[in-house]
């Protein structure tokens, strides 16, 4: 009997890579910040953001490098697709864009936030993005069915939703029935000893109404 746990399966490998990129680009907005902060200000602070920037691409062409050596290492035999490169090709471009306006933006940011300014950004980028990634992937891959007002509606509050694996235990709360509770309510226990003799006790006869005489 495997007595492993779910999440060690192959299945959910894609898991452990996307809560690494979860992690590297949590700390990538405040460490990029970090690294304009050191550069010469002064005269040199407008430009600041841009060194940054050239050590970000610098930091890009050597994990490119690394990431041709793994594919030698793995027995890969080059084999490319011209659709393949050219939609790689714009990805890259995509994220380079993305990293080169968040260094503007920190910039911008900086003056007004001071050390904060990857507080205030960043929220604003990882909010965005899934509503972005959601509406050009069903651009691109459209749903079965074809797209449809609904569809966008589901869709785009997905994108807000966070991914819950098949092996995460269940969130939902278990509901009982709600017995009624038999003791009153501590707002009326004072009252109740008085209602109590008033429904016990038997009722007075009522006395004779009094008539007045006559005055001689």
């Amino acid at each position: 009997m495997n007595s492993a746990p779910a999440a060690a399966g192959p299945g959910n490998t894609w898991l452990i890579f996307a809560l690494l990129t979860v992690l590297s680009w949590g700390v990538y907005g405040v460490i990029l910040h970090k690294g304009r902060g050191y550069m010469p200000m002064g005269s040199e602070t407008p430009h600041a953001g841009l060194k940054a920037f050239l050590f970000v691409c610098i930091a890009y062409a050597i994990i490119g490098v690394a990431s041709a050596v793994l594919l030698k290492v793995r027995g890969s035999d080059w084999s490319l697709t011209p659709m393949g490169i050219q939609w790689s090709l714009i990805a890259g471009a995509a994220g380079a864009v993305g990293a080169f306006t968040l260094v503007l933006a920190l910039g911008a940011a900086a003056p007004i936030y001071k050390g904060a300014a990857a507080a205030a950004v960043m929220p604003i980028v990882f909010g965005g993005a899934p509503v972005i990634n959601t509406l050009v992937a069903m651009l691109l891959h459209p749903p079965q069915g074809g797209i449809s007002p609904s569809r966008c509606r589901s869709s785009w509050a997905a994108s807000w939703r966070r991914p819950v694996p098949s092996w995460w235990p269940s969130t939902r709360r278990r509901t009982r029935a709600v017995r009624p509770s038999r003791r009153p309510g501590l707002l009326f226990r004072p009252f109740l000893p008085a209602v109590r003799r008033t429904l016990t006790e038997p009722s007075s006869p009522s006395a004779p109404p009094v008539t007045e005489k006559p005055s001689a």
